[in-house]
């Protein structure tokens, strides 16, 4: 067995024991009549780790799904059917979101929160409600009467653990470790401790003496909410909630036995129920809140840029004329007779002066106001003349390049702007990676935009460094200008895109989004391009 499959092997293992451990923990602490816990945080693992990890790892969802619903009294069928319908679920749940709301990430923007919410919070559950209660029916281990219950607490819980336990697991896994100073996080410290203390207070009845009365005041929670949202981001938010949803059911339960009362059980229903809606409210304000900062920096970058750009053109001819004076000279004088000892001196302020005028000639792109010729391109027959290029300069880093070229439609372009912004992205990438490092480029059609990723496996950008992106100047390389990153953000804005980056220590991703507002596309995958570079 080789070690590829082994590691596969493993991981399948492993997720297979973890939706398991969280299915047991779900049944031990609430289950209705003995049937259908009414908790059931595995429902967002599994979501969670097809997302992460990508769908080859179904079958240790199915696993740890059909052993955890084996009970006494149902049928080996009932139970496999139980499992399966947990891990379509997960399988529907994470093409819904694929296909509606794009990658790399679900809440960057409030709408897609939204839509996260709604496909994989509300509709992907209805595939184990439905087989799970079915398979209860069909084996006469429920009556007819109380079907729509058990099909009602069933997709329920399966909802909540989607709503609060993938954000949870999103969040952290796509967003960059934040570098908080000690006043930071002992705001947020002190944060979750009233958090903490609220919330014990309401759901275990310590307020008014009783629960049903305490949880008349749940709404007092939502002031703490309101200063997640606009100190704090998604990922504390997620976190704070999980926090909330493990006090509220934990008291709960602890103060009635779940298994013999009608109310008890629609109690903690509705406890999760608050919890979901409380949680995607946030996150949605949050989104709203990041995006409005988002918005308010590309405006101050390209100011920035504008201004620069202006100073360039202003200023570049004025630069020019005396260096191609001074050159000219320096060639004259290298070519004496008395100066033949001195030609690698020469030589050397030759070399200096070209690149100071390579520096200009990318100040110079800067320009906001540069004139730009826009033709109708298909950005992947740009790519695939720039490939031989990229894989040549992959193959002497001793790195690679891997292509996937999703089937687009053509835009307006300026070619030479567009290559020029390719080659930055691709040779960033490149220079960010160690020796074995791999590149892939992208491109795939998000609903009306057409999306161009750039992924390295470097060591990441700091994050004091992200929000700094595309400032000119700003290089963490010996030798590099700090020009190319600029140059790509102002290409981007003549061409009415924007660039998005992504950075974890597993590496960077750049995302420029196109706007295209006449053509639908499909996504595939293709290596193609990168058979015919090599």
């Amino acid at each position: 067995m080789s070690k590829k499959s082994l590691f596969y092997l493993t991981k399948i293992g492993i997720i297979a024991l973890a939706y398991f451990l969280l299915g047991k923990l779900g049944i031990s602490l609430a289950i209705i009549n003995g049937l259908v816990s009414s908790i059931w945080p595995a429902s967002g693992l599994a979501l969670g780790v097809l997302l992460i990890y990508g769908n080859r790892v179904w079958p240790g969802i199915w696993l740890g799904a059909t052993l955890i619903n084996l009970a006494p009294g149902v049928p080996l069928w009932a139970s496999v059917a139980q499992g399966t319908g947990n891990t379509l679920e997960a399988l529907l749940g994470a093409y819904l979101l694929h296909r509606f709301v794009g990658l790399p990430s679900y809440f960057n923007r409030s709408y897609d929160v939204f839509k996260f919410s709604v496909l994989a919070g509300l509709v992907s559950p209805l595939v184990s409600a439905s087989t799970g209660v079915g398979s209860l029916l069909l084996s006469g281990v429920i009556r007819p009467a109380d079907f729509l219950f058990y099909w009602f607490a069933w997709w329920l819980s399966e909802a909540t653990g989607v709503l609060v336990i993938t954000p949870f697991m999103l969040t952290w896994q796509k967003q960059s470790p934040s570098t908080w100073r000690a006043l930071k996080i002992a705001e947020y410290a002190l944060l979750l401790l009233m958090l903490a203390i609220s919330s014990h207070l309401i759901f275990s009845g310590l307020l008014t003496g009783t629960v049903l009365n305490s949880l008349t005041y749940k709404y007092l929670l939502l002031p703490f909410y309101v200063w997640l949202i606009f100190r704090f981001g998604q990922r504390e938010t997620a976190t704070a909630t999980l926090m909330v949803g493990i006090i509220g059911v934990w008291d709960t339960i602890t103060k009635f036995d779940m298994s013999t009362s009608s109310l008890n059980n629609e109690l903690i229903l509705s406890i999760q129920a608050f919890i979901s809606f409380i949680l995607m409210g946030a996150l949605i304000l949050s989104a709203m809140v990041s995006e409005r900062g988002r918005m308010i920096e590309d405006m101050a970058r390209l100011e920035k840029l504008n201004l620069i750009g202006e100073m360039a053109a202003g200023i570049a001819h004025e630069i020019r004329n005396p260096m191609t004076t001074v050159r000219g000279f320096l060639q004259m004088l290298a070519g004496k007779e008395d100066a033949l000892g001195q030609r690698d001196f020469y030589d050397l302020m030759i070399s200096e002066l070209d690149r100071a005028n390579s520096i200009i000639t990318e100040y110079l792109l800067l320009a906001r106001n540069k004139p730009i010729e826009l033709k109708r391109l298909n950005l992947n027959k740009t790519i695939e003349a720039l490939a031989p290029l990229l894989v040549a300069d992959a193959v002497n880093m001793d790195k690679e390049v891997e292509f996937f070229l999703g089937e687009v439609g053509d835009l307006y372009l300026d070619e030479k702007e567009v290559r020029q912004l390719l080659l930055n992205l691709s040779r960033n990438g490149l220079e960010a990676m160690s020796p074995g490092g791999k590149l892939t480029i992208r491109t795939w059609i998000e609903k009306n935009k057409l999306v161009l990723a750039v992924e390295d496996e470097g060591k990441g950008i700091p994050s004091d460094m992200l929000k700094k992106l595309g400032t000119p100047f700003l290089t963490t390389k010996e030798n590099g200008t700090g020009l190319g990153l600029a140059v790509s953000y102002s290409i981007a804005a003549r061409h009415k895109a924007g660039i998005k980056v992504e950075s974890s220590p597993k590496g960077t991703k750049f995302f420029v989004r196109f706007q295209m507002d006449d053509y639908t596309g499909t996504q595939l995958q293709t290596s193609e391009i990168a058979n015919a570079a090599s």
